[in-house]
């Protein structure tokens, strides 16, 4: 199983293997088999007060396994590491990463709500890029 953390490196290694090398359907496919794996979860489960208050019970070592990622939720970061990876290189990069999203849409790899979302969690996150 992966994390989300796990997933967000690959993809954004995925991104930069491409400025190198600028094959679109290499990136396309191997992005598909990324996006295929199953078993991605979410990088740490939340703990709860409650679970804080059971620690001394017989059921403390056993917790909820973390919840799975949504194939949304792992498509929508895609916009965005492929954005993030183009921010620290120059315009070249930044216009492949254009064509790469373009590429993606066209392709329905990601549909147009997954790359808004993308989008706004890009948004979200400005300040701290």
């Amino acid at each position: 199983m992966g994390t989300e953390s796990d997933f967000k490196r690959e993809c954004e290694g995925l991104v930069r293997e491409y400025f190198t090398h600028g094959s679109l359907s290499d990136v396309e496919d191997s992005l598909k088999e990324l996006l295929g794996r199953p078993g991605w979860i979410h990088a740490q489960p939340l703990r709860s007060s409650l679970s804080s208050s059971l620690s001394r019970s017989p059921l403390a070592g056993f917790e909820r396994p973390p919840a799975p990622l949504s194939v949304t939720t792992l498509r929508s970061a895609v916009p965005k590491r492929a954005v993030i990876a183009a921010l620290d290189r120059g315009a070249r990069e930044r216009e492949m990463a254009a064509q790469l999203l373009a590429h993606l849409r066209a392709r329905d790899v990601l549909s147009r709500a997954e790359c808004e979302a993308g989008f706004d969690l890009l948004l979200q996150e400005l300040e701290s890029l």
